[in-house]
């Protein structure tokens, strides 16, 4: 026999309606103590943690004294080297009016040129080995090489030290307005002499490699017109001279060209360029401080929030679960109310069917048979943020953006005074 029959067999009997839902009533009150039981030791345990989530342990994480002191410093010395880049840029200016130049420097090629050189000696040393061992003057292939690679090595590097050294200088100062002032005069006459003596010096050395050659002899080697005429009378002595010039011309004009720039341009200009970098270098290196005493500062404050986070986070934890409990509660309230005005329903008109009319219960008994409210909670414990902790990153987060913000836009004040600094 179900519940709500026993009740209605009672209510039939001897029993009054009211009476019998009144018993019928209990039977839910019963679950519902249940679990208000459960919910009151649920707020109970909130309530006993939340003396220790409201003790927090906040670190003073103002640090806007050491930040100022480090944007003064940092502006201080942006301002000096941008100052420094100023001058390096009207020096390079006026040395490029001095001497009339309309072009900006250019980088040397000192890779490429020494691979071209080195490719160069390499192709004078098999030229030379050939003749040579064709003309049985060494012991050997080997032999061949080893005096082929000393003659090219001579030849190839006196030609580009001669262009690196002299070579450089046969311009000095012809574009000037003043090109006849001593100034840039007398380099150019002393780059005039020493570029004919190391023509001097550099024809001799060919002719003797053509005199070696004509003459098929490494032990003696006899300076004459008649020797010198035996080297325009054999082929093999003349294309050697030939190609051993022509190597020379290419050496000279590599070591021109390739290792340096106009004398003094370029080094003013590195000068230049290293100062633009020390200024970037300089602001991203405030940067990255500024950045890392935040970082510092806040993994500090992190580790000292720690323990008041994890109490705040057991209260939460405690809070939810009686939030949960409470929501348990009010479903079995709901439910225990539906239930019961169906029974209540069902018994009535058993009742009324027994009986006759005048046994029914009254509205307002009925009302307050069918409704559990008083069961229900009136309140319950509150989720805390941790407003504090978040209050304190904000302004924290909003301190470093600012302290950023302010080095960035000095440092873009500095670039805007000269695009060139750039």
């Amino acid at each position: 026999m179900s519940k709500i029959d026993r009740v209605v067999a009672l209510g039939l009997g001897d029993q009054s309606l009211d009476a019998a839902l009144s018993k019928l009533r209990r039977n839910y009150e019963e679950e519902l103590i249940r679990v208000k039981g459960k919910l009151k030791e649920a707020c109970t345990k909130a309530e006993s943690l939340r003396s220790a989530a409201g003790e927090r342990d906040i670190p003073d994480t103002d640090i806007s004294a050491e930040i100022e002191a480090l944007l003064t410093q940092a502006e201080s010395e942006l301002n000096g080297k941008a100052k420094a880049c100023g001058w390096a840029e009207q020096i390079l200016e006026a040395f490029r009016l001095r001497h009339g130049l309309t072009r900006m420097p250019t980088a040397p090629q000192t890779v490429s040129g020494v691979m071209v050189l080195i490719l160069m000696g390499f192709g004078e040393t098999a030229i030379n080995a050939s003749f040579f061992a064709n003309a049985h003057m060494v012991a050997g292939p080997f032999a061949a090489l080893l005096t082929s690679g000393l003659i090219s090595l001579t030849n190839i590097t006196a030609s580009a030290l001669g262009g690196f050294l002299i070579g450089r200088w046969m311009d000095y100062g012809k574009n000037a307005e003043d090109a006849s002032d001593p100034e840039f005069l007398i380099p150019r006459l002393r780059a005039r002499i020493a570029l004919g003596a190391f023509i001097c010096i550099m024809a001799l050395f060919h002719m003797t490699v053509g005199l070696i050659r004509a003459t098929e002899s490494l032990d003696v080697v006899h300076h004459g017109l008649s020797s010198y005429a035996l080297v325009f009378t054999t082929p093999e002595a003349l294309f050697l001279v030939m190609t051993g010039t022509c190597l020379s011309v290419l050496a000279y004009r590599k070591g021109k060209h390739s290792f340096h720039d106009y004398p003094g341009y370029g080094s003013r200009y590195r000068a230049l360029e290293t100062l633009r970098d020390e200024v970037v270098d300089t602001y991203e290196e405030f940067m990255e401080r500024i950045e890392d005493r935040f970082d510092e500062v806040e993994r500090s404050a992190s580790k000292t929030e720690k323990n008041s986070t994890q109490a705040l986070t057991r209260y939460n934890a405690a809070v939810e679960s009686c939030h949960a409990v409470a929501r348990k509660l009010e479903l079995a309230v709901n439910q225990a109310e539906s239930t019961m005005r169906m029974q209540t329903a069902q018994l009535t008109s058993h009742h009324r069917a027994a009986r006759g009319r005048s046994s029914a219960v009254s509205e307002a008994k009925l009302e307050h048979l069918l409704i559990f409210d008083k069961f229900l909670p009136e309140s319950l414990p509150r989720l805390e943020q941790d407003k504090i902790v978040q209050a304190r990153q904000e302004r924290f987060a909003i301190q470093k953006a600012n302290a950023l913000a302010r080095l960035s836009n000095h440092f873009q004040s500095i670039l805007n005074v000269d695009k060139e600094y750039v």
